[in-house]
């Protein structure tokens, strides 16, 4: 083997330079470390192999390191260009020994990277050793360096994907709700309504008013009132199926009734659903309330339409039967 010697001032006891050796005494020359080794100290008989995350050239009095960009977990390497590309999804600094994987909130799409690239706003990565970083999904949104999506806060929704911030959220609208994350507002449950935008549960604002129906998304309380001749008693009726008739004998002349009326003396109702009460015909009458039919007069009985008691024919009349009007 062929060694390069440096010469050396004065006798057997004269100071070799680092970066040299003598294995024999008596030398008057000093051996250059060969390539892959180093000689930090002087006067050495040896050498020391180089290290890992460096490479020493021949004479090398210290290991250099591996470039940033560049790793080496071998030893003994003799050149920089033995130092190992750093490979993407990895980060290798200056004289790394094994590459250093990226973060999750952060990537490295190229190899020989010295540092990892934070995840861009509107982006996030929750992976560690990632080459890329992935859109923030519909009702989520990304910060730059997010390793985790962040959800719309409840009361809002975001439709596309790629928001950076909170305030890129959508309020929902009145009557719907959005749960946190929500990419679509919902509408406010049947039997409920929503006044106002930013609800967050499918209960919004409240029931549903008495007398009145709210299918899906209704914004008001009275969003639909049971129609005349029809009451509902409670809260929270879901559609016109929940107003129920009123019953023979009551009535409602008004739309959203939260109870019927009765019929009052003189009148009737022989059907459900009515609006009014019929007036008791003539030779009919009522005394009571709430009646479906009138009660006929009797023979030398009569009375006008509408009327609450038969009246005795007076004298000079008379009324054979029932349906027979009154004669002199």
């Amino acid at each position: 083997m062929l060694h390069t010697r440096l010469q050396s001032f004065g006798h057997n006891n004269s100071l070799r330079s680092a970066g040299t050796f003598a294995e024999t005494t008596g030398l008057s020359v000093c051996d250059l470390v060969p390539a892959g080794t180093y000689q930090d100290t002087l006067a050495a008989a040896g050498y020391k192999p180089c290290v890992r995350g460096s490479f020493c050239t021949q004479g090398s009095s210290a290991p250099l390191p591996c470039a940033a960009g560049t790793f080496s977990n071998a030893t003994q390497l003799t050149a920089a260009d033995e130092c190992t590309w750093c490979p993407p999804g990895h980060a290798c600094a200056l004289g790394s020994v094994l590459p250093s994987p990226c973060v999750p909130g952060s990537h490295a799409p190229s190899p020989r990277a010295e540092q990892c690239i934070w995840c861009p706003v509107g982006t996030f990565q929750e992976e560690a050793g990632a080459t890329r970083c992935i859109d923030c999904a519909e009702g989520f949104f990304c910060p730059a360096g997010s390793s985790v999506p962040r959800a719309c806060p409840a009361g809002t929704y975001r439709a596309a994907p790629g928001a950076s911030r909170p305030d890129l959220c959508t309020a929902a609208p009145a009557g719907t709700f959005a749960a946190a994350g929500s990419q679509q507002p919902t509408p406010c449950f049947a039997g409920y309504f929503g006044t106002s935008e930013r609800m967050s549960d499918g209960r919004c604002s409240g029931k549903c008013a008495a007398g009145h129906y709210c299918p899906e998304g209704s914004t008001n309380s009275t969003a639909f009132s049971c129609p005349a001749g029809t009451f509902n008693s409670f809260q929270g009726a879901e559609s016109i199926n929940d107003c129920v008739d009123c019953p023979m004998g009551t009535f409602s002349s008004r739309r959203g009734a939260t109870r019927c009326e009765e019929c009052g003396v003189g009148t009737y109702a022989n059907a459900s659903g009515m609006y009014t009460c019929a007036p008791c015909a003539r030779t009919t009458a009522q005394p009571l309330r709430a009646q479906s039919a009138c009660v006929a007069c009797v023979p030398g009985q009569s009375s006008a339409e509408g009327a609450r008691e038969c009246d005795v024919c007076a004298p000079g009349f008379f009324r054979l039967d029932a349906d027979a009007p009154v004669s002199s």
